[in-house]
């Protein structure tokens, strides 16, 4: 991914959480012939704890400790739970030629997007309601670009990487033209 400018962050549950995905689904709705990040989620839910790489008609590779190696195996002799593909892998019209299963895709209105910006700090909350006593959904690094789908006062209802919520209006910064996305 790196050799075509794509930089996952290292490690699970940090590259699932701070990957942006043009597409990502449970392991059911896996594209039968597109090359996909693979992931497994941890027993208890709290995040991923392996990743591999899908390249299509079945076919894995993932590095399973210095045991095992790097191996190349088959989908199903592995317990996946989770794909992605990372923004910048296809071109849009790949995207909508997805072939096998695929998750519905949710239509959204954007108002216009926004960069995400702090005088201090590496991340600014998004929470699951328009307050500071509403749950943090995901911590958004500063500099990330976020859809702003409605401004209710000092909140903005926003999406970013699949995931919705609220973020202070004042740590967004308009993107100009981006209206009506």
């Amino acid at each position: 991914m790196n050799q075509v400018g794509i930089k996952p962050a290292t490690g699970a549950t940090s590259a699932w959480n701070g990957t942006q995905w043009a597409r990502k689904g449970d392991i059911s709705t896996l594209p039968s012939d597109k090359v996909c990040c693979l992931y497994k989620k941890k027993a208890d839910g709290s995040g991923m704890q392996h990743t591999g790489l899908y390249l299509g008609d079945g076919i894995v590779v993932d590095a399973r400790g210095s045991s095992q190696g790097v191996i190349k195996s088959t989908l199903s002799s592995y317990p996946w739970t989770n794909w992605g593909i990372p923004v910048g892998l296809y071109t849009e019209d790949e995207l909508n030629d997805i072939s096998g299963g695929s998750a519905p895709v949710e239509v959204i209105k954007v108002a216009y997007q926004a960069v995400v910006e702090a005088n201090s700090g590496s991340t600014v909350n998004m929470r699951s309601g328009p307050s500071t006593s509403n749950a943090v959904v995901q911590a958004i690094k500063i500099g990330q670009v976020v859809d702003v789908t409605e401004v209710q006062g000092d909140w903005s209802a926003v999406t970013w990487n699949g995931k919705s919520g609220y973020m202070m209006s004042k740590y967004l910064k308009k993107v100009q033209g981006s209206e009506g996305n």
